[in-house]
């Protein structure tokens, strides 16, 4: 549920620095190619070993003039043979009663990257969660999934 800013870059730099025993400083510079800057939430930040549901969160419903965006960074792989599939979905309760997949990532099976497809329509839809699939043997992927509504 951290706050999130999702565009599809074609040129970046990353500058990490600071002293042993101090907190990281960093700048980052990057050129947006056909996207805006959405404004968003984190929904996924952990390593997993296993098939599993994020929490769900009330996003909102996408508007007529609006599209969802989503984003995928695996930061680590592991294990023989790993792959992960990643799903958005949408619900209008936060039970997820009745999860509808509304877009997937292809699949991973080492560290990259990945802007889904905006997402246009989802009705009254207004929760949202991922759900992935992790095969493999001894399978560990780290990755991180931002979505936002424009």
């Amino acid at each position: 549920g951290n706050a999130a800013y999702l565009f599809k870059a074609t040129q970046g730099e990353y500058s990490p620095g600071g002293a042993v025993g101090e907190q990281i400083k960093f700048s980052i510079a990057a050129e947006a190619t056909d996207s805006d800057l959405v404004s968003g939430l984190i929904l996924h930040n952990a390593a997993r070993t296993a098939t599993g549901n994020g929490n769900g969160q009330q996003v909102g419903a996408i508007g007529a003039n609006q599209k969802l965006y989503a984003c995928i960074h695996v930061l680590a792989a592991s294990g023989s043979s790993p792959t992960l599939d990643v799903a958005v979905q949408s619900d209008d309760n936060a039970g997820f009663t009745t999860a509808v997949q509304r877009g997937a990532f292809a699949q991973k099976v080492e560290p990259g990257s990945e802007f889904l497809v905006p997402i246009e329509s989802a009705g009254a839809d207004d929760y949202w969660r991922i759900a992935w699939t992790i095969g493999g043997g001894t399978p560990s992927f780290t990755f991180v999934v931002s979505i936002g509504i424009q």
